[in-house]
């Protein structure tokens, strides 16, 4: 009974160039108490995509393989830019980790990901003291504005709370899911309903998060924190 005690964190660098990869860059998955409140939707079995026709193997920016909606980075617990697909050359890197008692977790390099829209991406995650998720996202943008979308995917049933909160409920437990910033933004549940019918169902998971708008020529600092309520 004393693993329902515990709490896990796995944090994913990479390429979406990478044999049978997805674009999941910077993505986590996190578990507390028994329950997993950040989740993967997995791989969808090949043979349900090629027989409709999907290109799979076309690994190319443009390919038909990252229109599937489990393959790219707006079905991941991972940043988006503009709306856009992560770069498939790209590759972000464990830049540092952290295994003390305040913190354990690992700070990635995501400038590459995003090297078509902003000047440079970093996303630290990892457990605080009391094994909380942390998610710190440093952005730093070049000469044109970027539209910031923050996604987690979640079995967990979520309502908007206030204007930088949701509340997560899932097995009888309670998280508040909170973003702090000097930016303002709205906060966002999403649902996992595929976009094609070659897509995979994803019953009993949604998507919660954020979208903000960031200025040309500006850093700017999210800090995302999931904390039991109760």
């Amino acid at each position: 009974m004393g693993e329902r005690k515990d709490s896990y964190l796995a944090v994913k660098g990479g390429s979406p160039r990478t044999p049978h990869a997805h674009m999941d860059a910077g993505s986590f998955i996190y578990e507390k108490n028994g329950v997993r409140w950040a989740i993967d939707l997995g791989m969808q079995n090949y043979f349900s995509l090629e027989s409709k026709g999907v290109d799979l193997w076309n690994q190319s920016q443009e390919g038909q393989r990252w229109e599937v909606f489990r393959l790219n980075n707006m079905a991941h617990n991972t940043l988006t830019i503009n709306g856009n697909r992560h770069l498939v050359n790209s590759h972000a890197t464990f830049e540092q980790t952290f295994e003390t008692n305040e913190r354990k977790g690992v700070k990635i390099d995501m400038t590459s990901v995003f090297a078509d829209c902003i000047k440079k991406t970093t996303r630290t995650v990892y457990l605080n003291k009391e094994d909380e998720l942390v998610v710190e996202d440093e952005l730093v943008t070049g000469g044109e504005q970027a539209m910031v979308t923050w996604i987690m995917v979640t079995p967990a049933d979520a309502r908007i709370i206030s204007k930088n909160q949701i509340e997560l409920t899932e097995a009888g437990q309670r998280m508040l899911l909170t973003v702090t910033s000097l930016k303002d933004v709205e906060m966002k549940i999403w649902s996992n309903t595929p976009s094609h019918d070659y897509d995979e169902s994803n019953p009993e998971s949604i998507r919660v998060g954020f979208e903000t708008r960031l200025p040309a020529d500006r850093k700017s600092l999210f800090k995302t924190t999931l904390v039991p309520i109760g």
